[in-house]
């Protein structure tokens, strides 16, 4: 992790780091997953890879399928959809961490298999799935540490994306 200047907000500064290795965490592989998704729009070839597509835009706000999203009563306005990382990168900024920027940094701090070889619904389904599965489980370990050392600020950033994967997951299970 490269260190920068350091902020004061009122957080131990071993917990500020732990927080921050989190947080890192969550960032990497928010972008993994985030990639994805992109990989799987692009690369799902069967009878249902227009349907399955319409999904992952409904969560995924840079889409290129966004606006080609039906606006008749089978969508579902429950969905959330992912929140900008910029709220995240700005609590590692602030904790006083470097942003990872390149795909070296971005895969070290991720546990998320981001090779995305899949063709059909299936595949990609049960592969997005376990990547959605990963990045919840460390989001909520990145919650706990947060709560734990008192960033709200952080748990707010962290819970804006939690919401999404566990709906993407859930969403996955039932599509497949």
């Amino acid at each position: 992790m490269n260190k920068l200047k350091t902020a004061e907000i009122g957080i131990d500064q071993t917990q500020q780091e732990h927080v921050s290795k989190k947080l890192l965490a969550v960032y990497c592989e928010r972008e993994a997953l985030m990639n994805c998704i992109r990989a799987t729009q692009w690369n799902t070839q069967d009878a249902r890879s227009a349907e399955f597509n319409q999904l992952l835009a409904a969560f995924n706000p840079e889409s290129q399928y966004q606006s080609q999203r039906p606006t008749t009563s089978t969508s579902n306005p429950n969905i959330q959809s992912f929140a900008p990382s910029n709220q995240i990168a700005e609590r590692i900024s602030i904790n006083g961490y470097s942003v990872p920027a390149d795909y070296v940094d971005l895969k070290e701090h991720s546990k998320i298999n981001a090779a995305m070889k899949g063709t059909t619904v299936h595949e990609n389904t049960t592969q997005l799935s376990a990547a959605c599965e990963q990045f919840t489980r460390t989001t909520r370990e990145a919650i706990e540490t947060a709560r734990q050392a008192k960033d709200e600020a952080s748990v707010q950033a962290l819970t804006d994306q939690l919401r999404p994967a566990e709906q993407l997951a859930t969403q996955l299970k039932r599509f497949q």
